[in-house]
């Protein structure tokens, strides 16, 4: 079974940092650190093995497939590329 080595950009990092940031000052630090141990797990756990299960994602229309992952209430956005899984964004409830 291939797998698929995982990298973000800074701006999925930035997006992960934020909502850790929000997430500390409105769920507290257990929550939170829960919730961050669930989307690294989902982001390993799937994307390293079948990221081409996720559906095709509406901003694919700028010319680069865009896949992505539905977490809770986030939209994790990536492209596929070889054997390299770029996570470009993850969006929250807050980004539009």
């Amino acid at each position: 079974m291939p797998t698929y080595r995982i990298r973000f950009n800074i701006r999925a990092l930035d997006d992960i940092e934020t909502s850790i940031s929000w997430g500390l000052e409105n769920w507290g630090e257990e929550l939170t650190i829960r919730w961050s141990r669930e989307l690294y797990g989902i982001v390993y756990g799937q994307l390293s093995v079948f990221p081409l299960s996720c559906p095709v994602a509406p901003e694919s229309e700028t010319g680069l497939e865009i896949r992505q992952l539905i977490f809770d209430r986030y939209r994790i956005l990536f492209t596929v590329m070889d054997d390299e899984v770029l996570i470009l964004y993850v969006r929250g409830p807050f980004h539009f």
